[in-house]
């Protein structure tokens, strides 16, 4: 009985990193911004659209956990840096949820570090749906896969 308790236990912990393997698997790849929103964060009332800062941008995430941003507006620039995929689990009355996280640390042409945290809504392999807050802000990103 020991043994098939131990063995439900370790097929059970390999399909959870498998599945998060195969959601990293999903954004490795070039991605170009589809449409970029913001809205203030306390009234939720009023988005407005900031593509024209991220139009025709690119994202290319490599499987070794590097990236490449390449900016087409303000001089076309290209960033270096790293990715990571994260996994968040939490309890609530509904039962666990797990949320993804992906954090991108850049340094531009200026060497300034420029890092980001996007939580994950959609994941597909063409699709990538994220979102970002500050204080004053709530930032919505979608992504193609080119």
């Amino acid at each position: 009985m020991r043994l098939l308790t131990l063995l439900s236990a370790i097929l059970f912990l390999s399909s959870c990193q498998n599945a998060f393997e195969y959601r990293e698997d999903r954004l490795i790849g070039s991605w170009e911004f589809d449409d970029a929103t913001e809205e203030e964060n306390r009234t939720y009332t009023t988005r407005f659209s900031i593509m024209g800062d991220y139009r025709n941008d690119q994202i290319e995430f490599m499987s070794d956990g590097t990236l490449v941003y390449q900016e087409s507006s303000g001089g076309g620039s290209i960033l270096h840096g790293i990715w990571s995929m994260t996994s968040v689990s939490t309890a609530s009355d509904d039962g666990q949820n797990t949320d993804y996280v992906l954090t991108m640390s850049m340094q531009d042409s200026l060497n300034q570090l420029q890092q980001y945290t996007w939580e994950i809504n959609l994941l597909t392999y063409d699709r990538l749906q994220c979102r970002t807050e500050t204080q004053d802000y709530i930032y919505c990103y979608e992504l193609l896969k080119l």
